[in-house]
């Protein structure tokens, strides 16, 4: 058998190892099993911090756009009032 033949046996045996067949794993196969698991959790946790950074940029793009519109508004309006100031004559 070469190392890929048993390195696929092992993961097909721990593939169906479940909770209570873990006893019958060799050391190499739960230390399989276990990485695996991380795998497994460290895939779910990137895509939820993908999903956070997705969100963050969106409202810091929202952040920006608010601040330029109001600002731009902010200078429209002291120009009107500046154009249309009660004069004194």
């Amino acid at each position: 058998m070469t190392f890929s033949e048993k390195l696929r046996s092992a993961m097909n045996k721990v593939k169906k190892a479940n909770h209570g067949r873990m006893a019958e794993l060799s050391t190499g196969e739960k230390v399989i099993k276990v990485v695996l698991i991380l795998i497994k959790v460290s895939v779910v946790a990137f895509i939820l911090m993908l999903f956070g950074v997705v969100i963050l940029a969106i409202a810091a793009a929202v952040g920006i756009m608010n601040a330029i519109t109001g600002g731009v508004n902010d200078q429209i309006n002291r120009s009107w009032n500046y154009h249309h100031r009660p004069r004194n004559w």
